[in-house]
C-alpha cells in the first residue's frame, strides 16, 4: 500500500508538471519587424513608400502592443505623409520631428495580430544624392493575452535607400558667336541651357538666379534682351559698367530641352593691343519645376573667353587715313578704377591731354609731347600727378593739338 501511495503521488506530480508546461508560452525567438521600401534605388524627386512590417509566424503569440521609432537622413529622403497605424491597431504617429529625420509610433490591439502584416506606411520624396539607412528601433513590445515582453525575441531588419546622382547634368553655357573679334565690333552673347541630360521628372527647369562677370575694359555692355523662353524674371544691369549683372527667372510649368534664357549685347573696346576677358557665369539658385529639386548639385557651367584684336596701332592706321582731329568719349564711363581716352590726329602736332576737376584745376597731365598723325589711346588710372587716388565725381579731360581744342566729361565712381 505504501508503494502504491508513493506511485500515485509521483504520477499526480508528473501530471501537474505537464499541465504547467502546457500552460507556458513557447518561443523560437523569431518575431521579425522589417523596413520595406517600395524601391531601394531612386532618382532625385522620385517618390518612395516605406512599410513597417511584422512577421509573427515564428511564434505562437500574437502581437498586442508596440512602441517604435524610425530614423533617416532628411537630406536624402524628405518626409511627405503617413498612413496612420494599420492592421486594426489603435495608435499614434508622432511626425513632429520628421523634418529632422525621426518619428515615433505606437499601437495596441486587445485581441492581437498574428501572421504577416504592416503596421505603418510612410511616403518620402528623394532629395540629394547619397545613401541613407532607414533605422528601425523598438522600445516596447508585448504579446496579447499573456503580456509577455517580446523584445528579447525580436529581430529588426533595417533598409538602405540610395538616391542616385544623374549620369548627366544640367548644363548652362555662355555662347558668343565668335571668340575673337575686332575693336569696335558688336558681340551678342547668349546664356544657354541644355536640360536633355536630366532624368525625369526633373527635366524641366523651373527657376534660376545667376550672375555674369567680365572685364569692362575689354567688352562694353550695351543692352540685354530681357529674360527669354517664357520665363518671368528680371535683369539687374545697374552695375554693368563695372562688368557684372544679376538675372533671374521662373516658369511654373518649366522648360525642357535646349534653350536660351538671356541675350547680352556688347561692344568691343577700342584697344591698342590684343586683350582678352573671361565671361564668367555663376548660379546661386536653381530648381526643377513640379518637384522643386535643387539642381545646383547637378549643374555644369561652361564659361567663355573672348579676345579683342586692335584694328590700328598707336600713331598708325593701316586701314584708312585720319582726316580730322577728334577727341572721343572715354570708355568705360562711368569707370572704376581706370578708363581709356581715345583721340586722333590728321597731322603732326604738339599734343597736350589733361584731366581737370570741375573747378578747372589740373589733376593730371596724361600727354605732353609732339605726336605724328594717327589714332591714340591713353589710360587714366584715377590718380593725380603725385600718384594719389582722387575722389569720386565728375571730371573733365581736354585735348589740345595745335589749334584744335576739345573738352569732354567723364564720371569716376568708386
Amino acid at each position: 500500500m505504501k508503494q502504491l501511495f508513493y506511485g500515485l503521488r509521483s504520477g499526480f506530480g508528473m501530471l501537474m508538471f505537464a499541465v504547467l508546461l502546457a500552460g507556458m508560452p513557447a518561443f523560437s525567438q523569431s518575431v521579425v519587424s522589417t523596413v520595406m521600401p517600395s524601391d531601394n534605388t531612386l532618382n532625385p524627386g522620385d517618390t518612395v513608400t516605406v512599410a513597417i512590417h511584422f512577421d509573427m509566424t515564428g511564434t505562437t503569440e500574437v502581437l498586442g502592443s508596440f512602441t517604435g521609432n524610425l530614423n533617416w537622413n532628411p537630406a536624402r529622403l524628405q518626409y511627405v505623409s503617413n498612413s496612420g497605424i494599420l492592421a486594426g491597431f489603435t495608435g499614434f504617429v508622432n511626425d513632429l520631428n520628421a523634418a529632422n529625420g525621426t518619428m515615433i509610433f505606437n499601437g495596441a490591439k486587445a485581441l492581437g495580430q498574428g501572421g504577416t502584416f504592416d503596421v505603418l506606411t510612410l511616403k518620402f520624396v528623394a532629395g540629394d544624392p547619397g545613401a541613407t539607412v532607414m533605422d528601425l528601433n523598438y522600445t516596447a513590445m508585448a504579446a496579447a493575452f499573456t503580456f509577455v515582453n517580446l523584445l528579447p525575441f525580436l529581430t529588426v531588419n533595417d533598409a538602405t535607400i540610395t538616391v542616385l546622382n544623374p549620369v548627366n547634368s544640367v548644363v548652362s553655357s555662355v555662347l558668343p558667336p565668335d571668340t575673337t573679334i575686332n575693336s569696335g565690333e558688336t558681340l551678342v552673347v547668349r546664356i544657354h541651357f541644355d536640360m536633355n541630360g536630366v532624368n525625369p521628372p526633373d527635366e524641366n527647369l523651373g527657376s534660376f538666379t545667376g550672375n555674369l562677370a567680365w572685364n569692362p575694359a575689354v567688352l562694353q555692355y550695351v543692352s540685354n534682351s530681357g529674360i527669354l523662353s517664357g520665363f518671368t524674371g528680371f535683369v539687374n544691369d545697374l552695375n554693368a559698367a563695372n562688368g557684372t549683372i544679376i538675372f533671374n527667372g521662373a516658369k511654373a510649368l518649366g522648360q525642357a530641352g535646349a534653350f536660351d534664357v538671356l541675350e547680352l549685347t556688347f561692344t568691343a573696346a577700342n584697344i591698342t593691343a590684343t586683350a582678352s576677358t573671361a565671361i564668367d557665369l555663376n548660379y546661386t539658385a536653381m530648381a526643377a519645376a513640379f518637384t522643386f529639386v535643387n539642381l545646383l548639385p547637378f549643374l555644369t557651367v561652361n564659361d567663355a573667353n573672348v579676345t579683342v584684336e586692335p584694328i590700328v596701332g598707336i600713331g598708325n592706321d593701316p586701314l584708312a587715313p585720319v582726316t580730322s582731329f577728334d577727341l572721343f568719349q572715354n570708355f568705360p564711363n562711368p569707370f572704376n578704377p581706370e578708363t581709356v581716352i581715345s583721340y586722333q590726329l590728321p597731322a603732326s602736332a604738339n599734343v597736350e591731354l589733361t584731366v581737370f576737376n570741375l573747378l578747372g584745376q589740373p589733376v593730371r597731365t596724361l600727354v605732353q609731347a609732339p605726336q605724328a598723325s594717327g589714332r591714340y589711346q591713353v589710360k587714366w588710372d584715377g590718380r593725380n600727378e603725385k600718384g594719389a587716388v582722387v575722389a569720386s565725381g565728375l571730371y573733365l579731360y581736354r585735348l589740345r593739338a595745335g589749334s584744335f581744342v576739345e573738352t569732354r566729361k567723364m564720371m569716376l565712381m568708386r
